[in-house]
């Protein structure tokens, strides 16, 4: 399913072993490969605080839940040593700078992704203020890369975006859609 952050944000957990689909947490944010920009796992809000969730113990994702096996899936960061490198160099996406030829041209302000192979596909980057303000959308290949600074992306065909294709919140690439 192709989505974005904005639309996934607080998306439920469910538990498989849970009565009655209850939820065990809400997911608020990713773990994101800086240098794939592929969705290592998920971080998810539950009543004992903040877990990680390996993608590997996903059931199904939809647009209004999240299924897991079990509420035990949902690891504290120490128990998952395999991402240890990857959340030292961890960089939250929404509201990155990104630069373009060193020069900043703005903040991601949203991210397209697929659930099925969880990774960034394009990114909504937000410019300018007030009234000289505008967004462009950015294609996952022109991310050159991903570091504390921020998103580095090239340069050539980078245009601004249509409002008519910004009020219809298309920040997906455009493919067939369900």
């Amino acid at each position: 399913m192709l989505t974005d952050f904005l639309s996934a944000e607080r998306t439920w957990v469910i538990a498989k072993t849970s009565e009655d689909d209850f939820p065990v947490g809400a997911l608020v944010d990713f773990v994101i490969n800086p240098d794939s920009g592929v969705f290592e796992a998920l971080w998810i809000r539950t009543q004992d605080g903040l877990r990680l969730l390996p993608l590997d113990d996903l059931i199904q994702w939809t647009r209004d839940k999240i299924i897991i096996r079990d509420e035990n899936d949902l690891m504290l960061p120490s128990n998952f040593p395999r991402i240890k490198k990857i959340l030292e160099r961890e960089v939250p996406i929404r509201n990155a700078k990104v630069f373009c030829d060193n020069n900043f041209i703005g903040r991601v302000k949203n991210f397209g992704f697929d659930t099925l192979s969880p990774k960034i596909l394009t990114l909504l980057v937000h410019s300018g203020f007030l009234f000289w303000s505008h967004e462009r959308i950015i294609p996952r290949n022109k991310i050159l890369r991903i570091d504390e600074k921020g998103i580095f992306i090239s340069g050539n065909e980078i245009k601004k975006t249509d409002e008519k294709i910004l009020e219809k919140n298309i920040i997906l690439p455009e493919v067939n859609r369900p």
